[in-house]
């Protein structure tokens, strides 16, 4: 456990219905059980957004980024998000990411205050963020300024993003407005 608890980016997306309910429910209801899990606050969630799948198979994704704080080292907290997601219906396989199921649920720890990681469980920050305007559009809402390399220099998310747009147009829009709690 980590002493003060830390600020957290958690991605999230869905493009298969749970039990009936469509990915928006879905996405809500899985943001409330993990600001229910000990050691975890939920403090901002961005728009959501819908985006074509990339890699992937079905319908378009509903994406989008939550912050939290979180007293939880960055490993306890990737292996909450994988329990979470196995409680709304993902399954996980061996299949190549370049062939990824469509999802239930999808969430990815981005980025932990500035926390680097390279292991086989994790990666921090998030390895293909910077490439993703489904990732960084959200990331805009909540931290523009943010800067996801480790470099004083390397380009801001809103940065990024528009870089991006303005190279590799990707369909993404917004579907509403965030809701934003404070911490």
């Amino acid at each position: 456990m980590i002493q003060s608890p830390l600020p957290a980016l958690i991605g999230f997306g869905a493009n298969l219905p749970f039990r009936g309910e469509p990915p928006e429910l879905t996405i809500r209801r899985a943001l409330a059980r993990l600001d229910s899990s000990p050691g975890i606050r939920l403090t901002a969630s961005s728009s959501l957004w819908v985006s074509r799948p990339i890699q992937a198979e079905g319908p378009d994704f509903i994406n989008g980024v939550a912050e939290i704080r979180c007293s939880l080292e960055p490993e306890a907290l990737m292996a909450q998000l994988l329990e979470v997601e196995a409680e709304f219906g993902r399954v996980r396989s061996a299949r190549p990411a370049d062939a990824a199921p469509a999802r239930t649920l999808d969430l990815d720890l981005l980025w932990m205050n500035g926390i680097q990681r390279c292991s086989p469980e994790l990666v921090l920050p998030h390895p293909r963020a910077q490439t993703r305007a489904f990732v960084l559009a959200p990331l805009a809402e909540l931290r523009p300024c943010l800067r996801l390399g480790q470099d004083a220099d390397s380009p801001t998310v809103e940065e990024l993003l528009a870089g991006l747009l303005r190279h590799d147009p990707q369909s993404v829009a917004r579907l509403e407005r965030p809701s934003v709690r404070s911490a």
